[in-house]
């Protein structure tokens, strides 16, 4: 209430205090104590209203009532629509004391003053949003900033040149040809004008300094500033929505779009390749090894080649010079040539043999990776960590100070990044960013597009910068609207629901192309991509068509073979007969139908049924006004004739909600959640606390109380100092005998008010109390974890100075919304540290007793709480449980990794091809030389045969085709055709086998952790319940009884070095967390990471007292702070401090797994294989030497 403090205001005052009002009245403007949303002013003339309506406040949920006592109607009339805008957002009534019956009003949406006459009624509050305006001007502040809004020339209206209205009130044709000249655009404008179309309003931009004609860049500041003051009604321009803007006396907007802070550097100039670059595809030991074994193996044939040479019967004096030797086995091993093989060489063609094979390896993984080396681009190394810029003498220009807001001051690497903040006039930044490898710019991006701050930067500029690997920080962007404003709450609804149709990334869009064909290289900053090759080993599928080539290719040779010796016999006996078989195969491809199957859902239904009895008057105004939307009603009574009246009258009511008859020593067990209204009758006062005692009274209940008021004293004390027995329910309580009047106690003050005037219904607050006026709230945690963390030890608990913790962080965002006093409380233990998902629920008794209001220390939201009187609130965040496992064991190099290029069928095959084809090629052969008369000889023995084959298939040599070969030169070419297509698919796959880097395989689910015999280790048993699938999961059922308790610190140390004992915890975003994490260092589990998948997912939240007052509240507040990001954003800042501390947080999460690195040299152990074949190779070769020596015959 405001006066103008005349004399006539103070006795109107006095007269307002003596009437039957029920309000209750506090002079001045006390905004600081009271959320008083109704103004009562008292004026001595109109006059006086000029200086007392800038007092007040006057936002749209405001209602302001004047009563002025001097002055004529008309007189009113002239001042309230001459000074409409005095009264801002507020409904407000006018009247004058001479004539009573007759205001003016004013309300929403039109601000215009109308007659009102006060007979016709009351004045119904509207707290419905308002979707039509019907053309009210909303005024706007912003400025040239990147995509989000782009202005042109601006009129002195306010409006942009190109504007529709601009378009049509003015010279068409001069405004044309501005248009080409101007522009307005923008993702926010753009977005701000669809919603002002939808509700019906009109639009003016409020320049500010230096923008009277064009829109110029200006600071963010100066346009908060305006919508602070209440100058304009919101303010766009790429605002960050944070919690810190709240107590600027702003109101945030629901979120629009995604903003990542990325900083982009330089690129990285290409390095050229240098004649080095061929040497790179081996590394430095292994080329040390090959030149060491051919070294070896000259000498080796030098000391064979001159052994030989004293029998007669071997040829092998070209090899018995070094010079020779060392020639020759470098030509094989760089596929130059190969030497003939004949018997004249004796046991040393066994050693050639196994080298051509050695080459033929060592060859094709050379090559392999020899064009990836070549072909790659190199860079220089691009540093992408701020600790990166700081120690190479990176420096960030700009042509102001850094943006508030992005960074966490608090990190001390942040701190020194901005001493190398160099600020720079606006013509001199081009040049420097240009000129200066070290310099850096801030970026943002918005689904995939980077946006570089600042307009003036040049195109020619930007593209030589790339973005770094990471996100800087991350936040949403979206419109500040001035506090009290009407245009809020529509326009919060229209942007949800535009972004849930996809209408608002429909106009990113759009905005992007048109600013995309100006300024092209300001929005395309990209960061460089490479991309890796998995490897994958060769089935016998991928080569099918390389097997019936063959196939095709012995078919045509056999029947050449076979035409060869029919002629042969025409032309010896000249006797023609021939025959020709054909025969062809099919082969059926069976389809198979794949049966769709439908889910039938199926929904229940239950009926009410009301009652249609009559009522008394009085009986039926109490149930209207203390239930008017209860389900149904709990009666007590105490057996006195009194009440056995009233609960007639009740029952003959008219407009009641269903009542129940119930029996007053009923246990509180058996109530239906459905019903949340009771109803006490009872003679005597002194009854009603014993009813009382047996009724749950949360906070959805309401408690009609009605009795009679024989002795004040005990009336007086059930109202004052038995108030407690009455819980968090709202509750009534009505004396028969005093019929005007009852007692009220609502929320959020708990305190018995008087209510003189039984009319308007008693509304439940179905969203919760914004402003609960400093009452305090009992809450029990401890330390836990990423949860919660109290700085140990306590002295009192009371005054609790330093928090942590993600919870913790939302509990006082949300308290200080809410205005509420926390008052921490310990677990019954004094716990310094609470085990999360524990089997002791240290919350359950407290809560269920209801010594506390709430608890958190990451309590799973879950059903079964409900069992015990616990009520959850919105789930806060997604958790995902996790085994941490040893990691993988790195597997050294084995011999046969040279075969796993090709699956075991795929070497099958090849072993059937060349046994098949070796039986073909002796065969015709020996008949090609028997029925043809040709010279081919050699291939009469299986041996040489598949000897030929092989050295076909290895690409050693293929011999040359003539006519004296017969049919066998075809099955020859035919095989070699095939071979190249074989070795081909193995060479190109053989380097990705070789390079990569292979790991023991590693168990991923319960079923794997036991089959291979792991344990599960803990230092508190958990709840089991919490943390498997105990009913439908039979490897979770056994799992449980694998675990296995450590007693002490040491023990599960020593339990997790034997690398067959995991443990358990859970993800919270891009961190992990374990539910007890003081017996870890920062580095004590790096041998261990996560599994991959989710044992199982669930969610953390608040555990509130069953029907408590605050838990409306919470949730509301829990929904905003998680849409407009502000809860993600929390979680990610004690992710990052946890990180700091304690490194496994983040290390547990990269998993080990096999890595191609491209143009990589091969070590030697890569290779291992290939020697080893080689050798024995060379130990075979070597034994036949032998043997053929001694012997003197040819093997």
């Amino acid at each position: 209430m405001v006066t103008d403090k005349s004399t006539l205001a103070e006795t109107l005052l006095i007269q307002i205090m003596k009437a039957n009002v029920t309000l209750s009245f506090i002079q001045g403007i006390r905004k600081e104590t009271f959320d008083c949303n109704n103004y009562l002013i008292l004026s001595k003339n109109i006059s006086s209203m000029t200086w007392i309506l800038p007092k007040v406040p006057k936002w749209s949920k405001h209602r302001i009532l004047s009563l002025i006592n001097l002055g004529s109607v008309d007189q009113l009339e002239t001042f309230v629509k001459a000074n409409a805008s005095m009264f801002g957002d507020a409904q407000a009534l006018v009247v004058m004391l001479s004539n009573i019956t007759i205001g003016y009003r004013i309300e929403q949406p039109v601000r215009t003053f109308n007659k009102f006459s006060i007979d016709t009624g009351f004045w119904p509050l509207d707290e419905g949003e308002i979707f039509n305006f019907q053309g009210r001007e909303i005024k706007i502040s912003t400025y040239n900033c990147s995509i989000f809004s782009q202005l042109g020339p601006i009129e002195e209206d306010g409006r942009p040149s190109n504007d529709p209205i601009r378009l049509r009130t003015h010279n068409f044709f001069k405004n044309l040809i501005e248009l080409f000249l101007a522009y307005s655009d923008g993702y926010d404008y753009e977005l701000f004008k669809e919603i002002a179309t939808r509700v019906n309003a009109t639009h003016k931009v409020i320049p500010m300094e230096g923008m009277v004609k064009y829109g110029i860049e200006n600071s963010q500041g100066e346009m908060l500033n305006k919508v602070i003051d209440g100058n304009v009604d919101m303010g766009f321009c790429g605002c960050l929505i944070e919690s810190s803007k709240v107590p600027m006396n702003l109101e945030l907007s629901a979120p629009v779009h995604l903003i990542c802070f990325i900083f982009a550097v330089h690129r990285p100039p290409e390095v050229n390749n240098s004649i080095l670059a061929i040497f790179r595809p081996f590394a430095l030991d292994t080329w040390f090894t090959l030149f060491t074994t051919v070294v070896s193996m000259s000498v080796l044939l030098l000391l064979l080649a001159r052994l030989l040479m004293r029998v007669k019967k071997f040829d092998t004096k070209k090899y018995g010079h070094f010079g020779n030797s060392l020639q020759m086995l470098f030509g094989i091993l760089a596929l130059g040539s190969w030497p003939k093989m004949g018997v004249k060489l004796g046991p040393i063609r066994h050693i050639i043999a196994w080298w051509v094979l050695f080459a033929l390896l060592l060859t094709n993984s050379y090559t392999s990776i020899l064009v990836s080396v070549l072909a790659t681009v190199k860079h220089r190394t691009k540093y992408n960590y701020i600790n990166e810029f700081l120690n190479h003498g990176y420096f960030w220009p700009v042509t102001k100070a850094p943006y508030e807001g992005i960074f966490d001051m608090e990190q001390v690497k942040f701190k020194k990044w901005f001493e190398r903040v160099k600020i720079v006039n606006g013509s001199d930044l081009n040049k420097i960013l240009k000129e200066d490898r070290k310099s850096v710019i801030l970026t943002q991006q918005i689904s995939r597009i980077n946006v570089a701050f600042g307009e003036n930067i040049d195109g020619e500029v930007l593209q030589q910068f790339e973005t770094v690997n990471h996100c800087l920080t991350s936040n949403f962007e979206g419109f500040l609207y001035r506090v009290g404003s009407p245009f809020n709450r529509p326009f919060n609804h229209y942007i949800r629901k535009l972004t849930e149709a996809g209408i608002t990334r429909k106009k990113f869009d759009r905005v992007i192309r048109r600013l995309f064909q100006n300024r092209r290289s300001l929005y395309q900053l990209k960061k460089k991509r490479s991309t890796t090759q998995k490897a994958k080993k060769l089935k016998m599928e991928n080569l099918n068509g390389i097997f019936d080539f063959l196939i095709l290719g012995l078919m045509i040779s056999i029947l050449v073979f076979v035409g060869e010796m029919v002629n042969a016999k025409i032309k010896a006996n000249m006797n023609p007969s021939c025959l020709f078989i054909w025969s062809s195969i099919f082969s059926i491809i069976p389809l198979q139908s794949v049966a769709n199957k439908a889910l039938l859902n199926k929904m229940n239904e239950y009926d009410i049924y009301l009652s249609e009895d009559s009522l008394s008057s009085k009986i039926e105004e109490l149930f209207a006004y203390v239930m008017p939307d209860i389900r149904c009603c709990y009666l007590y009574h105490d057996d006195s004739l009194y009440t056995k009246r009233l609960i007639h009258e009740v029952f003959l009511a008219q407009k009641t909600p269903p009542v129940i008859l119930m029996d007053a020593n009923i246990d509180n067990t058996q109530y239906s959640t459905n019903c949340n209204g009771f109803v006490i009758l009872s003679a005597l006062v002194q009854n009603v606390p014993k009813m009382i005692e047996q009724l749950p009274k949360w906070a959805d209940h309401r408690i009609l109380v009605i009795t009679e008021m024989k002795s004040k004293f005990f009336f007086n004390k059930l109202l004052n100092e038995q108030m407690p027995l009455f819980g968090n329910a709202e509750t009534f309580v009505y004396a028969t005998n005093d019929r005007d009047k009852g007692y009220k106690l609502g929320q959020p003050i708990r305190k018995f008010e008087l209510v003189k005037n039984i009319t308007a219904p008693w509304k439940f607050h179905e969203r919760g109390f914004d402003d609960f006026q400093g009452r305090q709230m009992d809450v029990m945690t401890s330390n836990c974890s990423v949860f919660s963390w109290l700085k140990w030890p306590i002295t009192d608990v009371h005054n609790i100075s330093h928090f942590n913790g993600v919870e913790m962080r939302l509990l006082r965002i949300i308290a200080r919304r809410l205005n509420i006093t926390i008052n921490f409380h310990l677990p019954p233990d004094n716990a310094s540290e609470i085990v999360l998902f524990s089997l002791d629920k240290w919350y359950r008794t407290p809560l269920s007793k209801s010594n506390i209001d709430m608890a958190f220390c990451g309590i799973r939201v879950s059903a079964s709480k409900y069992k015990f009187h616990i009520q959850m609130s919105t789930p806060l965040y997604q958790l995902c449980f996790k085994f941490l496992i040893p990691r993988p064991k790195m597997l050294a190099s084995e011999w046969y990794g040279i075969f796993l290029p090709f699956s075991e069928d795929v070497w099958y095959a090849t072993g059937a091809l060349l046994g098949v084809t070796s039986v073909i090629l002796q065969r015709v052969s020996i008949l090609t030389h028997k029925f043809v008369q040709s010279k081919v000889s050699k291939y009469k023995g299986i041996g040489q045969s598949l000897f030929q084959l092989i050295s076909i298939l290895v690409l050693s040599s293929v011999p040359a085709s003539n006519a004296n070969q017969g049919a066998t030169r075809h099955i020859l070419t035919w095989f070699a055709l095939i071979s190249v297509l074989l070795t081909t698919c193995f060479s190109s796959s053989l380097v990705s086998f070789l390079s990569t880097t292979r790991y023991s395989k590693k168990p991923q689910t319960i079923k794997e952790f036991i089959q291979k015999d792991y344990r599960w280790t803990y230092t508190k048993q958990p709840d089991f319940k919490e943390l498997l699938d105990l009913t439908n999961n039979f490897w979770h059922y056994r799992w449980r009884y694998r675990s296995y308790r450590a007693a002490s610190t040491e023990a599960l140390h020593r339990a997790l070095k034997d690398r067959k004992h995991v443990l358990y915890g859970a993800k919270l975003q891009d961190g992990f967390f374990l539910p007890k994490e003081s017996v870890f260092s920062s580095r004590s589990l790096d041998d261990f990471e996560a599994t991959r998948g989710c044992i199982i997912e669930a969610f953390d939240g608040f555990a509130f007292q069953m029907g408590n007052p605050f838990i409306r509240s919470f949730n509301v507040f829990i929904q905003q702070l998680k849409e407009t990001g502000i809860a993600h954003k929390v979680a990610w800042k004690v992710e990052i401090e946890r990180a700091e501390k304690l490194q496994f947080t983040r290390s547990v999460l990269s998993r080990t797994k096999p890595k191609i690195t491209p143009a990589r040299g091969l070590k030697i152990e890569n290779l291992s294989g290939i020697f080893q074949v080689w050798a024995l190779g060379l130990g075979l070769a070597i034994i036949i030497f032998f043997l053929e020596t001694l012997q003197r015959f040819h093997i």
